[in-house]
């Protein structure tokens, strides 16, 4: 016997179809403290998160997001510290400490403004800790800073006595330069190079060479005046340098989905390129509309046993045969929509009668219901109208007669 369950709503278009198009927004943020993640706490996108029930001292926070199609985020952690929060605020520094080299049980106070002595420290580099302590005795985070010591031999300089550089690491043909002068560029190509200066104070000590980076670019003969052309490339290809009249007008359809790098350079209106200005970008998929597939259902809140049916025809209808399975009388069925994607909508639940004493074969071997008959709730078919009060079943529909 074949049942056929009639406008199943299916046809209820899914938000789907429109969220796929629709820019994702934060819904919601789920973090838990410590690793705790049984104890989770889930609050609007940007809500505080309230820290009161946790001991003062070191902590982890770990956070994930949730978008508004329901993707959750890969969790976060951080480290972080509660303090004590006094009942006043600090208003003086009281103390200062320091050690040397990270000595903290050889630490000395000093007082502000105090020189720190370092005659007792070997020549070379060291590290200085320090840290302070308020008017409410509290001391702050110490704070460490690496120094050289230098070595001091017959008294201090006090001028510059000589001044030298290279160019490009050719320290062989260095050149003295005076105090203030310009360094001449005329025999230097186009192009970038690398410049190194030292001096010698009026003790005769040199200073450590110190090299720094520049670029010679071509003196035109007049200024440029506007960018005649743009070109850029993805991912260092410059073999597929695109040219535009238009650096607006960038072509990434066919990109991947990930992280990529774009490089844009232009030309003036005197052929002059300039240097490649690189960027990180990323390109997120794009997921196609999800499609309703097939209709889940299950008869008398029985969900331990459940069947598919496909969805068929512009209404969605779903054929679901109940022939062998389901007793004469009263049922229910439960029943929700799967897209393409496997997920499930809202339940909904309608009842139905099984009558087989109704049921009479006509000339095309088609089936119909004797809607002229009456039965009890129960499925027995009566031989006229009943006389009693209750409620009967009659033309498919159940009639309360008092």
């Amino acid at each position: 016997m074949i049942v056929r369950i009639r406008y199943l709503s299916v046809a209820a278009t899914l938000a789907i179809c429109s969220s796929a198009l629709a820019q994702k927004t934060v819904e919601r943020q789920e973090y838990w403290i410590d690793g705790d993640v049984a104890g989770s706490t889930t609050i609007a996108a940007g809500a505080q998160i309230d820290l009161t029930g946790q001991n003062v001292g070191p902590h982890t926070l770990t956070v994930r997001i949730c978008d508004s199609e329901g993707v959750w985020s890969s969790p976060v952690t951080r480290y972080f510290v509660k303090a004590s929060v006094p009942s006043t605020s600090a208003t003086a520094i009281t103390q200062c400490e320091y050690w040397i080299d990270g000595k903290a049980d050889e630490h000395q106070s000093i007082s502000d403004g105090a020189i720190i002595p370092m005659d007792d420290l070997p020549v070379g580099p060291h590290t200085i800790t320090v840290r302070t302590k308020d008017d409410l005795n509290v001391w702050s985070a110490p704070v460490t800073r690496y120094f050289v010591k230098a070595s001091i031999s017959g008294p201090s300089a006090t001028s510059i006595a000589q001044c030298e550089y290279w160019l490009d690491g050719k320290a062989d043909e260095r050149q003295t330069i005076s105090d203030g002068a310009f360094i001449p560029m005329d025999g230097l190509l186009v192009g970038p190079h690398t410049i190194t200066v030292r001096a010698k104070d009026d003790l005769d000590v040199w200073s450590a060479p110190v090299t720094r980076y520049f670029v010679k670019g071509s003196t035109p003969s007049a200024p440029a005046t506007s960018i005649a052309q743009c070109e850029y490339w993805f991912d260092g290809n410059t073999a597929e340098r695109k040219k535009v009249e238009d650096c607006g007008e960038l072509v990434l359809e066919n990109l991947d989905p990930g992280i990529h790098t774009i490089t844009v350079r232009s030309k003036d209106n005197l052929n002059v390129w300039s240097s490649p200005v690189t960027r990180y970008f990323v390109i997120t998929a794009q997921k196609a509309p999800a499609e309703i597939t097939q209709c889940l259902y299950w008869f008398d809140n029985d969900a331990e046993h459940t069947y598919t049916a496909p969805l068929s025809g512009s209404e969605g209808m779903a054929e679901i045969s109940v022939f062998g399975m389901l007793a004469v009388g009263e049922h229910t069925i439960t029943w929700a929509v799967v897209d393409s994607e496997g997920r499930m909508s809202n339940t909904m639940t309608e009842t139905f009668y099984i009558i087989v004493d109704g049921i009479e074969t006509i000339g095309n071997g088609q089936l119909r219901i004797d809607d002229e008959s009456w039965y009890t709730l129960s499925g027995v078919k009566l031989n006229a109208k009943p006389t009693g009060t209750g409620i009967y079943i009659w033309r498919g529909k159940k009639v309360i007669l008092k």
